[in-house]
């Protein structure tokens, strides 16, 4: 994954929030990436990056 390795080289700290099963679909669990980001505050947050590395089903990243 080299976009989390770029965000290493460049001295920033990756957070990881686990996807959420609904039903038989990961999905991008927004509600935790907001509640983390209150917790970190927003001017410490340079960007929010989705990824997966499994071909599990999945539905699109509903990040809007």
């Amino acid at each position: 994954m080299k976009c989390v390795n770029c965000d290493l080289v460049s001295g920033l700290e990756p957070v990881v929030i686990e996807n959420k099963l609904e039903g038989d679909e990961l999905q991008t669990d927004l509600s935790a990436i907001e509640k983390c980001i209150a917790q970190l505050g927003a001017e410490n947050v340079v960007c929010v990056m989705t990824t997966t590395n499994c071909f599990t089903p999945r539905v699109p990243d509903r990040s809007v």
